[in-house]
């Protein structure tokens, strides 16, 4: 499993942190390679557990917050952008109940996205089980079909109110007695709160702030290359180049910044020694790393590390 989370560029990812941002590229492949090589082309289903709902953590308490699954599922549909730039999720008004689309704005290979939508459906599935709705819980189920095994696989999961998708889009109908069905917080369970809710990240300023972040996280694995970045953003490493170009900047100057920030953070919270954080960022050795400190604060590692301590009252 670590070969093929390494193979897929996301060995920097902190388990510990699950609503990190991570490249949709990267997680889509990863869940591909995971089910072609289990031979699992129902993996996505396979993967929701009772408990997934609510193991979202913020969106899974949009969700539940409700008061009904209606509410619910259009308050996700307004959180959503605050955890994706490129998936897009929308609850359309019709006759009868509702629609539920869910779609991409990047190309996604076949098996990926039937994964990755059958996931998403599963999901959708659990929560209106949860507020009582009963099987089939979709009126109709249009799913991009898997390129080898088409959808029949799936049927066990969702029923025969189920058909391959003409397009690319997954379209759940839901009837308007699930769609107002009564849900509630779990016990135990806070609703979100203000603070919880970040802004949409593609509102985030731009690509320079985003792509910052994200050399930010990968440098916990070293120092990662244009092409690194590039293939998390489904970019050839020219059009990464000109894109970066556009907005006034370069890969140097970003992963720059993000060394910076790091080191900073890093120097000010005591975490790790000063030979550990030059190793990190991909500094020769400590005096390199001494420079580049003075260079931006005009003072020395040791001198920040303490003045934070005593800003703390260590």
């Amino acid at each position: 499993m670590e070969n093929r989370v390494r193979a897929t560029q996301l060995s920097y990812v902190s388990w510990d942190h699950p609503e990190l941002p991570i490249p949709l590229v990267s997680a889509l492949a990863f869940l591909a390679e995971v089910a072609a090589r289990e031979d699992l082309p129902d993996l996505g289903c396979k993967v929701v557990t009772p408990d997934s709902v609510a193991e979202l953590g913020v969106l899974g308490r949009a969700a539940m917050e409700g008061p009904t699954v209606r509410a619910g599922l259009m308050r996700v549909c307004k959180t959503y952008p605050t955890f994706s730039t490129h998936e897009r999720i929308v609850l359309q008004k019709t006759p009868r109940g509702g629609r539920l689309l869910v779609s991409y704005d990047i190309p996604v290979q076949q098996d990926a996205l039937h994964l990755s939508q059958q996931y998403t459906a599963a999901l959708v599935q659990l929560f209106c089980l949860g507020a009582g709705a009963h099987d089939p819980v979709f009126e109709h189920l249009e799913i991009p079909a898997h390129p080898r095994c088409g959808i029949d696989h799936l049927r066990p999961w969702f029923g025969d109110r189920m058909t391959a998708a003409r397009g690319r889009v997954l379209v759940m109908h839901l009837s308007d007695a699930v769609l107002d069905l009564r849900v509630q917080l779990p016990a135990g369970m806070s609703p979100n709160t203000p603070e919880d809710i970040r802004q949409p990240l593609s509102d985030a300023g731009g690509m320079e702030p985003m792509i910052r972040h994200l050399i930010g996280t990968m440098l916990s694995e070293g120092v990662p290359t244009a092409r690194d970045l590039a293939l998390a953003s489904g970019l050839s490493l020219r059009s990464l180049q000109r894109s970066l170009s556009m907005a006034g900047t370069s890969f140097s100057a970003i992963l720059d910044a993000a060394r910076r920030d790091l080191a900073l953070e890093r120097v000010a919270t005591g975490h790790g020694s000063f030979e550990e954080l030059s190793v990190e960022l991909g500094y020769a050795d400590t005096a390199c790393l001494s420079r580049a400190v003075r260079r931006w604060t005009g003072k020395t590692p040791g001198q920040l590390r303490q003045a934070a301590r005593l800003d703390r009252g260590d």
